[in-house]
């Protein structure tokens, strides 16, 4: 688990997936452990990496970045990159800059884990 202003990181396995879960604020302070973080979490596996930002208040342009930097790095590797629990202010800037559709954003942890296994979505999801 990584802690840095603001920020707390931590990346475990799901079954086959790697799961990063923050907490707190992704910005110009923290956007290098999110990086740091998701970095490690492709390490962990081969087919695909779930970011649960259900607990992230905050992100400003560094730490899209950061996510979409990760998202281009899955897509190089031929892994996928899925965003969970997009909230408030921070899922309307996902929907602003279509990062949302980049992450293959997901409502809920068992909403991308369906999607991943079979490509099936609830009513609603984008």
């Amino acid at each position: 688990m990584s802690v840095q202003d603001g920020l707390t990181v931590q990346v475990t396995k799901l079954a086959v997936y790697a799961l990063v879960t923050a907490v707190g604020s992704i910005d110009f302070g923290s956007h290098r452990t999110m990086s740091d973080r998701l970095h490690d979490a492709l390490d962990m596996t081969r087919v695909a990496v779930i970011v649960d930002l259900s607990g992230v208040d905050f992100c400003d342009s560094s730490g899209l970045n950061s996510l979409a930097r990760g998202a281009s790095q899955a897509r190089a590797r031929g892994l996928t990159l899925v965003a969970v629990g997009l909230q408030g202010r921070v899922e309307r800037l996902f929907a602003v800059t279509h990062l949302d559709r980049a992450l293959f954003a997901h409502p809920t942890l068992e909403d991308a884990v369906r999607w991943l296994e079979d490509g099936s979505q609830n009513p609603g999801v984008s």
